[in-house]
């Protein structure tokens, strides 16, 4: 789990991480690594 910025809104989330910060699942993938919002389940990959 990785918190990241995410615009999708979740009051609770707001609250605990911070304003856009939501807990991000990681994603195994064949070549790299990406985290799915556990809100809106959008993805996005991990920045080298």
């Amino acid at each position: 789990m990785k918190v990241l910025k995410c615009n999708c809104k979740h009051a609770y989330q707001d609250e605990l991480y911070g304003h856009n910060m939501r807990a991000h699942n990681v994603v195994p993938q064949p070549s790299s690594v990406e985290y799915r919002c556990t809100v809106c389940n959008s993805t996005r990959k991990e920045k080298e």
